[in-house]
């Protein structure tokens, strides 16, 4: 009878060396879940951020867009009534609403505080509900352009536009100019 050697010299064959892994563990596989979550929460943040980044800018423009166009139309106006110096604000027949009768720089002093701002002639701009436009018109020193006068006797006026929306954590936008009697 033939006798078989059960005993290999081979050792591998029966018990492999604990160096040559075939998978992937439990614990790798949840730190690569781990650290792919905390990158997409991070990217998700930054596209947030962006995102409100980009709403605050268009908010602003259009407030800015808004607060030009009403300095243009004031600008366009004669310093004082014409044939008078040293009155100051609207006339009789000049409304709080409607500027069409508007006529010089300081009729429009105390405009505003409409939301939705107004056209010229009273129209309400609804493309704007969350915006509201104020104009302040002062008479100011000559010598010094920080120096309020109240008797209009001053040949320089100081206009400013402000327009403000009503969404929370938006800033207002001023616009400023000082003209000056011809």
């Amino acid at each position: 009878m033939r006798r078989v050697n059960l005993q290999s010299n081979n050792k591998d064959f029966l018990n492999p060396p604990l160096n040559r892994r075939q998978g992937t563990s439990l614990v790798e596989v949840t730190v690569a879940f781990g650290l792919t979550a905390t990158i997409l929460a991070s990217l998700f943040n930054v596209f947030e951020l962006s995102h409100k980044r980009i709403i605050d800018a268009e908010s602003e423009t259009t407030a800015l867009l808004l607060a030009r166009e009403m300095m243009e139309e004031i600008l366009s106006k004669e310093f004082e009534e014409p044939g008078t110096t040293g009155r100051f604000g609207r006339d009789s027949g000049e409304s709080q609403t409607n500027r069409t009768q508007y006529d010089d720089v300081d009729d429009y002093d105390s405009y505003g505080a409409n939301s939705p701002p107004r056209d010229v002639d009273g129209t309400s701009l609804t493309n704007y509900p969350t915006y509201t436009r104020r104009v302040t018109v002062t008479n100011i020193s000559s010598t010094n352009f920080g120096l309020t006068r109240t008797d209009g006797s001053t040949p320089f006026k100081k206009i400013v536009v402000q327009v403000s929306s009503t969404v929370a954590g938006e800033s207002d936008v001023y616009l400023e100019a000082i003209v000056s009697r011809k």
